[in-house]
């Protein structure tokens, strides 16, 4: 990301670039945090779950600003990426060969905003989980959007243990680590 934001011909999309860059990292602390308290989850998998979860999203970012920066402006570009990144991003992660639980876990991120649950205590579990967070927090406009939203995260389970309680419980190490990755 940060060769990328470097790069003069990406330099209209800087923003962009950095508000994909801060919810990869956000959303990457609290999978790895959340996954090192729960007992089956692999820290290193949710950490990079998180962090690789918006790929999909920088691809069709950085194509349509080489391609049409126009397209960037049209509500209709919103709706394709929104429809298709994790689908996106889970198709360049297996052209990587990385692990099917990581690519099944970027694709399933917006499952609960789906209002469909994702495989109990999986990796996409946490992540969906994480990404909802990650978006109460900074969208304002998810809870206009999706009025149900906090009611479908406090739902969220891991092997027993409730995924906002984990959040409180753990609030300083996600703070902690969010603060190393973006460093």
């Amino acid at each position: 990301m940060k060769q990328m934001q470097q790069q003069e011909s990406l330099q209209p999309i800087h923003g962009q670039l950095n508000a994909i860059w801060r919810n990869s990292n956000n959303v990457a602390a609290i999978c790895y945090v959340v996954s090192r308290k729960v007992h089956g989850q692999r820290a290193d998998e949710a950490l990079l779950a998180g962090l690789l979860h918006q790929i999909g999203r920088l691809y069709i970012l950085t194509h349509a600003h080489k391609n049409d920066p126009t397209l960037l402006q049209d509500q209709a570009y919103l709706e394709v990426v929104q429809s298709w990144h994790a689908d996106i991003g889970k198709a360049i992660l297996e052209s990587w060969a990385l692990p099917e639980t990581i690519c099944a876990a970027v694709a399933a991120q917006d499952a609960l905003l789906a209002e469909e649950m994702p495989q109990k205590d999986s990796l996409g579990s946490l992540l969906s989980a994480a990404t909802l967070r990650n978006r109460l927090s900074s969208d304002p406009k998810i809870r206009e959007w999706h009025p149900h939203a906090d009611d479908l995260i406090q739902m969220v389970e891991l092997n027993g243990n409730n995924f906002l309680d984990l959040i409180v419980a753990n609030r300083d190490d996600i703070e902690s680590m969010q603060h190393i990755l973006s460093s």
